[in-house]
């Protein structure tokens, strides 16, 4: 069986009527086959009617030529985890992966999603993979190029993993530095990953779910500590690289969110962050992970 078909993907969006065409054409370029992708559409009484019926018209268009596509409507205040814990349930249970994948993400290295899989097959213990995430060299270099000539355009990463630090609660490893940084190129074990474009077994929500209470930030974070603490490991694979248009559709978004998810993921995992590095002083390591 092909990684297309033990692979189903969730993307949420709410206000991407400029970039999500290009995901959708790099979602193509990228794969050979693409797997089922069910769209979660959020609306609510912040998006201009105007903009919001032609991004309605713009999915009801990409629903109907895309077989493998769905489009489900989600309506009130936007909750990431109760979104992610609903959609989860309705999937197949033949579905071995879930891909959970933002928006704001153009594709761009062939057969990634087979890359990503093989990593699972590889370990058994491996139960969530996310990927290196890059900003394009030239932030204004247009969509389109960043879809038919990736690797013109890799700039920074912006998500090779993420650690738990003292104060902050979690870092991004490698944030800012060269794409090819010899830290980034390598598969690691890594405390948890960002869900902008992470896959996950299916059988880890039947062990544990999202927690509600983290409606925006740290949601992903915290559900990869989740798994730590049930034994299982979380990988980081070097060779699926993806351009992360970050904050795309971040700040409608954030007006539903709580103020105090950090504070609420601070005190959840205190006794964790109390034990880990300074940010400084994990700062001052690098190069770590070597």
């Amino acid at each position: 069986m092909n990684s297309a078909d033990r692979v189903t993907m969730i993307v949420p969006t709410y206000d991407a009527e400029r970039s999500f065409p290009f995901f959708v054409q790099s979602l193509h370029s990228s794969l050979g086959e693409v797997p089922r992708v069910v769209i979660l559409r959020h609306r609510n009484e912040l998006l201009d009617p105007e903009p919001a019926a032609r991004y309605d018209a713009m999915l009801a268009a990409i629903d109907t030529k895309e077989r493998r596509f769905l489009i489900e409507q989600i309506d009130g205040d936007f909750n990431y985890s109760a979104m992610m814990n609903r959609a989860v349930k309705r999937l197949d249970p033949a579905v071995e992966f879930v891909c959970l994948s933002n928006d704001d993400i153009i594709f761009s290295r062939n057969d990634w999603l087979d890359t990503m899989v093989e990593v699972f097959d590889r370990n058994p213990a491996v139960a969530i993979v996310g990927c290196r995430l890059l900003y394009p060299s030239d932030p204004g270099t247009p969509l389109d190029e960043l879809v038919l000539q990736p690797e013109q355009h890799f700039g920074t990463v912006q998500h090779a993993g993420v650690s738990i630090v003292q104060g902050k609660g979690t870092t991004l490893i490698y944030k800012g530095r060269p794409y090819d940084h010899p830290a980034v190129t390598r598969d690691r074990v890594v405390e948890a990953v960002t869900f902008a474009l992470a896959i996950v077994r299916r059988s880890l929500f039947e062990e544990q779910q999202f927690d509600t209470n983290l409606d925006w930030d740290f949601n992903d974070a915290d559900f990869c500590l989740q798994a730590g603490n049930r034994g299982h490991k979380i990988g980081y694979c070097a060779a699926s690289i993806h351009f992360h248009l970050e904050t795309v559709t971040r700040r409608k978004y954030g007006l539903h969110g709580k103020p105090d998810n950090r504070d609420y993921f601070m005190r959840k995992w205190r006794s964790r962050i109390d034990r880990a590095m300074s940010l400084d002083d994990f700062t001052k390591m690098e190069p770590y992970h070597r």
